[in-house]
């Protein structure tokens, strides 16, 4: 009502969470009807797992591949299985009431080059075709971030390339800050 503007269960009401697992269960589900997702496999093929979607709570982490293919999928191919499992989330989110938090959105993309040693190296591609999905009010862009750069997903600090400086600096600022506290204290 206008006097009590309470959307969904709010925050803090102690079935939310229960709430939020059914309706996000639910998205998952049909998430995987339709989406491309990534097949990661063990080195000798025996094993793989394909994975759809990372969540914890409203925090989402989408990924595409397409390991076994010869030649490997171009950068394009790759940002368009992206933009069409992006947008397909982006539909079953505004279907169930919600929406993307765009300015929050990014995207990487990781592709390896190989030494003349066959050792693979993360290459440095910064420049991947537009990755666009589109809404009630038009076409948004998603930003792009470089593999070198480290993005909060899921409660810690990532970078493709496999270095962990970004989340070792907020560990360690938040161990001198608990070392503070309990030097503090008698």
């Amino acid at each position: 009502c206008a006097a009590y503007q309470l959307y969904g269960t709010g925050k803090g009401s102690g079935n939310s969470p229960q709430v939020w697992c059914f309706i996000s269960s639910s998205l998952f589900d049909a998430f995987e009807e339709k989406a491309h997702g990534a097949t990661f496999y063990s080195y000798d093929g025996k094993s793989s797992l394909h994975i759809y979607m990372l969540g914890f709570v409203d925090d989402c982490s989408q990924q595409v591949n397409d390991f076994r293919a010869h030649p490997q999928p171009s950068a394009e191919n790759l940002i368009d299985m992206l933009q069409h499992d992006a947008q397909w989330w982006r539909n079953l989110l505004w279907a169930s009431g919600g929406a993307l938090e765009i300015p929050k959105c990014s995207f990487q993309l990781i592709q390896s080059d190989w030494s003349t040693r066959g050792k693979p190296f993360l290459h440095g591609l910064c420049d991947a075709p537009p990755l666009e999905l589109t809404n009630n009010q038009g076409n948004i862009q998603v930003k792009q971030i470089s593999s070198y750069k480290a993005r909060r997903s899921l409660g810690i600090e990532l970078s493709p390339s496999g270095m962990m400086n970004t989340q070792y600096d907020k560990l360690l600022k938040k161990s001198h800050s608990f070392t503070e506290a309990v030097r503090a204290n008698a």
